[in-house]
């Protein structure tokens, strides 16, 4: 895939955006990597603008870019505007955005039991019948505010407290699943959450006992 087949599979996502739908689903921090996500349960009003926020940061971070290059990702160099192709071993962390895929009959996260706490990441999965990208989104510890912080919010001329927890989302998104690629957006955030120094080193191990033999 290059940047231009990139931008025309994105496009037919654009055109059709009042047709296609949204959910999200939630990777645990307590979840073994073996066991599948959860969708969250969000209001209509908020998956709708939720799509808005990820179509334009879509735009933003891929379409509108002129001189933007598409590489593999064992080929990983120090470009500004480059996205890579994820041609090497998947991490187990990561086999989450396949289930996603595959299934729509996800478990639905309860948060009557789970905390917003527990949450390590979101799937953002966008479209219908015309297809599906999923946007993998790392959830930092600053997003995420617990009943254990205290939080005041503008209720016409006073403050009043926020009893529950509650997340902010914001447009960026590290992973995009879409035409049976994965892309890497963010290089160094595959670095700090996958192993990725690992992960090459394990290919360049593999490569040299090839040659070996």
């Amino acid at each position: 895939m290059n940047a231009d087949e990139l931008k025309t599979a994105l496009q037919v996502f654009y055109d059709n955006f009042d047709e296609i739908g949204i959910s999200v689903y939630a990777v645990l921090k307590s979840q073994n990597n073996n066991e599948q996500p959860q969708k969250i349960d969000i209001s209509a009003d908020s998956l709708r603008d939720l799509k808005a926020l990820f179509i334009q940061s879509l735009r933003e971070t891929i379409s509108d870019k002129q001189d933007l290059f598409v590489l593999d990702l064992s080929t990983a160099d120090e470009r500004v505007d480059a996205i890579y192709v994820y041609d090497l071993d998947l991490p187990e962390e990561l086999q989450s955005i396949e289930s996603v895929l595959a299934s729509d009959d996800l478990p639905l996260l309860d948060l009557s039991v789970s905390s917003l706490s527990d949450i390590k990441a979101l799937l953002i999965e966008i479209g219908n019948n015309v297809g599906q990208i999923v946007l993998y989104k790392t959830m930092a510890t600053v997003n995420i505010f617990s009943r254990a912080s205290f939080f005041l919010k503008k209720d016409r001329h006073r403050l009043e407290k926020i009893d529950n927890e509650f997340l902010r989302i914001t447009s960026g998104f590290q992973l995009l699943r879409i035409n049976d690629e994965l892309l890497v957006i963010d290089l160094s955030a595959l670095e700090r959450n996958f192993g990725f120094h690992e992960i090459i080193t394990k290919e360049a191990a593999s490569g040299i006992e090839s040659i070996e033999t």
